[in-house]
């Protein structure tokens, strides 16, 4: 499958048009049929108001841009000492902001086709932008006036001085200093761009959703800034992508195909996804090693270990919402709503993540894994079978102890999937 071909495949067409019909607006993207290929596929977009730009109520595509991460630019230096705007770190960031994608189609079926590559693109990646907030509003039940609008770029320039002075492709990020999705040209990995992956771009909205309610959308929150080489810096991020992965997942239950558990592997190799695979035993428990590594921070010497920590945490969430005799048929939107739930809550008796990242201050050693999955056990509901089988998942897969889970009722469910827990 590719999708490149897929799309170059249809470009044999009529001469394009402009048009700009009201919402909702039937189009033809690039979708998942129910055999896992990108095909044309007629939809309506409920949230578009302009087609040619790629604007709407869910979010905003931009091409062209170009994107610079450098600490030593002169406009990120702070001459006045009273410290930057969140507007003046978005300027020195983005050299060129980008524009329009200005879309071009003709009219098929009283529908609208795209006629070239970047128009099936922009397009599809709108209808992509637009799952992922119906999936946070309607499944979630996020008011869309919490969610916003989101910008998106598409296949910018992406130059992170830090590690290289060359573009980086092939990957994605949401950007908390630009409040924006990057999604990087596809090069190597050219048979799903990451873009058109709706997994990919749910799980990169997902961050932007993490950011919002977690961090008030602050680009120095507490984790970042006061808790450097400490237990409770690799939670949060562990957390974070822990979270984006099962809400990535959860997402791709809207698609003709279903809900697809393995959606990264739609874009890139197993050699360098297989270890995000939160289905497996292999990668969905964590090992001995790892809890010890985790519990050592200081030791840490590889910026991936966020991915190896969150795979398990996804993994718990992804077994405890399916079918099971414990709880009945699928409950994965509870789980998902729990775990948003415990995003923020200011209540004194639940406490969401932002509360107990405020409670703890400057103190990320006192932060553990349990301390931050406590609080989605909690808004499972006491006693109730969900918590109890959430409760024995993540004490099976990331080897916490029932005093670790004060909300949990005693580990009484072996799950057995973890051979490591019980190593010698």
């Amino acid at each position: 499958m590719r999708t490149s071909g897929v799309l170059l495949g249809l470009l044999a067409a009529a001469s394009g048009c402009a048009p700009s019909p009201k919402a909702p607006i039937a189009v033809y993207v690039l979708a998942l049929d129910a055999t896992r290929n990108y095909v044309p596929t007629r939809t309506q977009l409920y949230t578009l108001g302009d087609a040619v730009a790629l604007t709407g109520t869910a979010g905003e595509v931009l091409g062209g841009a170009s994107i610079v991460i450098d600490p030593s630019d002169p406009l990120l230096q702070d001459s006045t000492g009273s410290g930057l705007s969140d507007s003046q770190v978005a300027a020195a960031l983005t050299k060129n902001p980008g524009s329009s994608p200005h879309a071009d189609y003709f009219t098929k079926s009283g529908a609208l086709y795209p006629a070239d590559y970047w128009s099936w693109a922009a397009v599809s990646h709108y209808a992509n932008l637009e799952a992922a907030f119906h999936y946070w509003q309607n499944e979630i039940g996020v008011p869309s006036s919490e969610l916003g609008q989101t910008t998106s770029y598409l296949a910018p320039s992406f130059v992170n001085k830090t590690a290289s002075t060359l573009p980086l492709t092939d990957d994605s990020f949401y950007v908390a200093a630009l409040r924006a999705t990057v999604f990087l040209p596809a090069v190597e990995y050219s048979n799903t761009p990451t873009y058109l992956n709706l997994g990919n771009v749910a799980h990169e909205y997902s961050h932007k959703v993490f950011s919002h309610f977690v961090y008030a959308d602050s680009l120095s929150p507490p984790p970042t800034t006061l808790w450097s080489s400490t237990t409770g810096l690799w939670v949060m991020l562990a957390l974070d992508e822990g979270l984006a992965d099962y809400h990535g997942y959860g997402a791709t239950c809207s698609t003709a195909y279903g809900c697809d558990p393995r959606y990264l592997s739609l874009t890139f190799p197993s050699t360098v996804i297989g270890v995000r695979d939160f289905t497996t035993t292999t990668y969905g428990c964590l090992s001995r090693a790892n809890i010890s590594l985790l519990n050592s921070p200081a030791t840490i010497s590889t910026n991936g270990f966020q991915y190896v920590v969150g795979t398990a945490i996804a993994s718990a969430l992804y077994f405890t919402g399916l079918e099971s005799v414990d709880t009945g048929p699928s409950q994965r939107q509870d789980v998902e709503r729990a775990v948003f739930q415990a995003y923020n809550d200011d209540l004194e008796q639940s406490p969401g993540f932002a509360q107990l990242v405020v409670q703890n201050g400057n103190q990320g050693q006192n932060v553990t894994l349990g301390t931050m999955l406590n609080a989605i056990a909690t808004h499972l509901g006491s006693g109730t079978p969900l918590q109890t089988r959430l409760c024995n998942q993540l004490k099976d897969r990331l080897g916490l102890l029932d005093a670790n889970l004060p909300a949990c009722p005693t580990f009484d469910i072996h799950d057995a999937s973890c051979p490591d827990r019980t190593a010698p």
